[in-house]
């Protein structure tokens, strides 16, 4: 199941937001101070069996601290934009390689297919055409594999800063 926590219902899942923040620590090497999410959105997955398994972080970002390869990026996909939202995700049911594979790709596919869904949902309600995405090689391969995320353009880790994959989520909102 897939909870979206706004910035106001935070201290609300407090613990939900940490745990996957660990989960994002502990897998990508990705950490932040309080201060730097308190004005973004998580999409937190979790369920009785596992709990908090994945989700995904959006924030927004000014155009003009990305790096120059980044920045190249979202300009030529969008000129008149200075403020770009970010998505950070990760998907952690590694418990699962011990599963059926069918059970285990059924997991994968469920949720990427229900991110992508309930993320385009966010677009259409604040009017956002489409995410800069930015993930490790682990969820790049994931998303290749299982996502059916159409993204447009790609640096890749050599090309950034971070050594991670970046690219353009265009989101349903955006498809005109």
């Amino acid at each position: 199941m897939l909870n979206i926590i706004e910035p106001l219902d935070q201290k609300d899942y407090q613990i939900q937001i940490d745990s996957f923040l660990s989960l994002l620590t502990i897998y990508q090497n990705y950490s932040l101070l309080p201060q730097d999410w308190e004005d973004g959105m998580f999409i937190i997955a979790a369920d009785n069996e596992f709990g908090v398994y994945g989700g995904a972080l959006l924030l927004q970002k000014s155009v003009y601290d990305l790096d120059q390869k980044l920045k190249q990026l979202i300009l030529t996909f969008q000129s008149d934009t200075n403020i770009v939202w970010t998505i950070r995700i990760g998907f952690y049911r590694e418990h699962e390689a011990h599963s059926p594979k069918i059970k285990a790709l059924n997991s994968n596919l469920d949720f990427y297919q229900n991110l992508l869904k309930t993320v385009n949902g966010l677009g259409t309600k604040k009017r956002i055409d489409f995410l800069y995405l930015s993930m490790n090689v682990n969820e790049h391969t994931k998303l290749k594999k299982y996502g059916f995320w159409h993204n447009a353009g790609t640096v890749f880790p050599h090309e950034s800063l971070d050594n991670h994959f970046h690219s353009i989520l265009v989101l349903s909102r955006g498809l005109k």
